[in-house]
């Protein structure tokens, strides 16, 4: 009997579930709109992959056999025990233990990892870097992330989140961030978006010289502090871990994965059940 695997995206705005075979072929596919709250965004994905067995239990179209497991592939920093310690754009969405809830759920084996490391992962094996030992990749979507993988293992940093590129600090005095920090590289990208996008909208409807320059859209500066603090982006202590740590309701975000041999030597992630 052919052994088949459920793999979901969860994101700010799409829950994709997906049917693989052993080389990583998708041979069937589900999508749900995000919806808000832990609860509700486990209720999805549980229903998703109970229509998934359904369709492969049934043998439709060439699917015969059954599932095996199902990895999680979510926006926010996930620890090693597949916590999702905090997603910037799943709104209430802060501690959330999504391994073990959905294996409850399911009744399958789970692992849990950030969404870019995955997918990472997915094109080593699978994608583009099929082969290659070492790749990095960018995510673009609600928000921005990224992968390392070197000599063929991701790269996790000292808490676990060292590939957050869409929370460098690119500007101290940019906008606000999801996360709720400010000048990151992900603010910085939405903003121009959607100064873009209200520029082509007014475009339509005022002349030419009513329309404000992109350059006047800017943001208020801070006064500095007397002694100005130190941001980091490097890979294994970015700026979301500074968030983290002060902002967290618990530190144990920073705790529980900050040595790096609390993380398996090598992919598919961190949350073996």
């Amino acid at each position: 009997m052919t052994s088949y695997t459920i793999g979901f995206d969860i994101g700010g705005t799409k829950i994709l579930g997906v049917v693989t075979d052993r080389n990583g072929t998708v041979v069937a596919e589900e999508r749900h709109e995000s919806p808000e709250g832990f609860a509700d965004i486990v209720d999805s994905a549980a229903t998703m992959a109970a229509i998934l067995q359904g369709r492969v239990a049934a043998g439709a179209g060439a699917l015969h056999g059954e599932i095996a497991a199902i990895g999680v592939g979510i926006a926010g920093l996930v620890d090693a025990k597949g916590v999702l310690r905090y997603g910037p754009n799943l709104p209430g969405v802060i501690d959330a233990p999504v391994r073990d809830v959905l294996a409850t759920r399911t009744g399958l084996p789970v692992v849990v990892d950030n969404d870019a490391n995955v997918a990472g992962w997915g094109e080593v094996r699978f994608g583009a870097a099929a082969g290659s030992r070492d790749a990095l990749l960018a995510t673009l979507g609600t928000g921005i992330g990224g992968a390392i993988v070197l000599d063929g293992a991701v790269v996790r940093g000292a808490h676990g989140f060292a590939a957050e590129i869409g929370h460098f600090t690119v500007d101290r005095d940019g906008p606000i961030c999801a996360c709720g920090e400010r000048g990151h590289w992900e603010a910085i990208v939405w903003r121009a978006r959607w100064s873009a996008r209200g520029r082509g909208r007014r475009s339509s409807r005022r002349p030419a010289a009513m329309r404000v320059p992109s350059t006047a859209i800017t943001s208020v500066p801070r006064p500095r502090p007397a002694t100005p603090t130190r941001w980091s982006c490097s890979a294994s202590t970015p700026t979301m871990s500074r968030w983290a740590s002060r902002r967290s309701p618990t530190s144990s975000i920073l705790q529980s994965s900050s040595s790096p041999a609390a993380w398996p030597s090598s992919p598919p992630g961190p949350s073996r059940p």
